[in-house]
């Protein structure tokens, strides 16, 4: 009996070590365990001050077993809930390393994409990357025709779409071919991949002899956290700050070059993910740094850019969903000097729920066709009228 606090605490400990490395909502388990444990030690630790305090432990991890258990009833009976596991079916070759973007799908293939939740399939698609290592798009219907450049991520990509249901695809023959269309977005990717694209001249690939028109990037409320690595994946990025002189530089990604604070943060964040208290108590509040990086890297971008092409817009994007973020997100863009364009304010009924994948929340290729006439109706509007 001496020894059985010991081994329940040990046994407790061992447990929680392991499901560290286990994915899934492994707290509650976590939380049960500890309730076992202190409950085992005030049952058999004789002095009394002991007891109260292993009893009154086990009381709050069983509060906390409570709290994760009732919250995860209530979020798997949600649309996106975890009781029908959501689980993506891709090649690993889809997010290879890249030496400049972090990761991309490797060129020349086309992939199969699907997505499930539990039995039942939210997509199953396929996507066709080019030699280049970018998204196909039609060819247009003459050599060196001018160009349109792309960049963002999935929402540009046109993840959960066929190759010609992404928005980039239907603007190429909206236009009637007339132009040529690059799709340079991927999954996850933010401003720093639009920037170092720029930088080390990948676009260029996808441009050949053409001369760009205008280079349009599409921001979602997402990249302010993603410019600064402060989510629990996607620490491949390029990690961006500024230098001695003013001039965003990299050296490495979030992975090999980050901070402890950021290794830290990271972790934080991952493992509240497995938690549906973790969730609600320690997801990341973007910061107005956070959102300033945002705008310096999308600045560089710009300016990058324009030392190529001094002529050619670059235009900003943002679905400005109604959150707090993303107002702070506008009041940045409104400051900065860049040409903007806020996507739900001019085209509201893109918020829909006919727009957009089930559970995945992907535009759908009802909201992937919206998308393409918003383009050529507003941010595109006086590129083309005088063409």
């Amino acid at each position: 009996m001496k020894r059985l606090p010991l081994i329940a605490l040990v046994g407790a400990l061992g447990g929680s070590l392991y499901l560290l490395s286990a994915k899934g909502h492994t707290y509650l388990i976590h939380f049960c365990l500890w309730t076992v444990a202190f409950t085992v030690c005030a049952a058999s630790i004789k002095q009394r001050a002991g007891r109260i305090i292993c009893l009154n432990l086990a009381l709050l991890f069983a509060l906390f077993a409570f709290l994760e258990g009732a919250l995860w009833l209530k979020s798997g009976l949600s649309e996106g809930g975890s009781f029908y596991r959501i689980k993506p079916h891709l090649a690993r070759e889809l997010n290879s390393d890249h030496p400049v973007l972090g990761w991309a799908p490797e060129p020349g293939r086309r992939y199969e994409a699907k997505k499930t939740r539990g039995e039942h399939v939210l997509y199953d698609v396929y996507y066709t990357i080019d030699g280049n290592g970018f998204r196909i798009t039609p060819p247009p219907n003459r050599e060196n025709a001018p160009a349109i450049l792309f960049t963002g991520c999935s929402f540009t990509f046109g993840e959960g779409l066929n190759d010609e249901e992404s928005f980039p695809y239907r603007v190429a023959q909206k236009l009637d071919g007339r132009y040529k269309i690059c799709n340079l977005a991927y999954s996850g990717y933010g401003a720093q991949q639009t920037l170092a694209n720029i930088r080390h001249g990948l676009y260029k690939k996808a441009l050949g002899d053409s001369q760009p028109l205008a280079m349009i990037h599409l921001s979602i409320p997402d990249h302010a956290d993603r410019a600064v690595g402060a989510l629990s994946w996607g620490q491949r990025a390029p990690r961006f700050f500024a230098g001695s002189d003013g001039r965003l530089e990299t050296n490495g990604t979030f992975e090999n070059s980050g901070t402890t604070g950021e290794w830290l943060r990271y972790v934080r964040l991952k493992e509240a993910e497995k938690s549906e208290l973790g969730k609600r108590l320690f997801s990341y509040r973007t910061s107005d740094e956070d959102i300033e990086l945002w705008i310096e890297l999308l600045k560089s971008a710009r300016r990058e850019f324009q030392d190529s092409f001094p002529e050619t817009p670059f235009i900003v994007v943002l679905l400005n969903s109604p959150t707090p973020t993303t107002q702070k997100m506008e009041e940045a863009l409104k400051k900065s000097g860049l040409t903007y364009h806020l996507c739900y304010s001019e085209s509201p009924d893109l918020r829909e729920e006919k727009y957009k994948i089930p559970v995945d929340r992907h535009p759908n290729a009802l909201g992937a066709e919206k998308l393409a006439d918003y383009m050529i109706n507003f941010p595109l509007k006086d590129v083309l009228k005088n063409r």
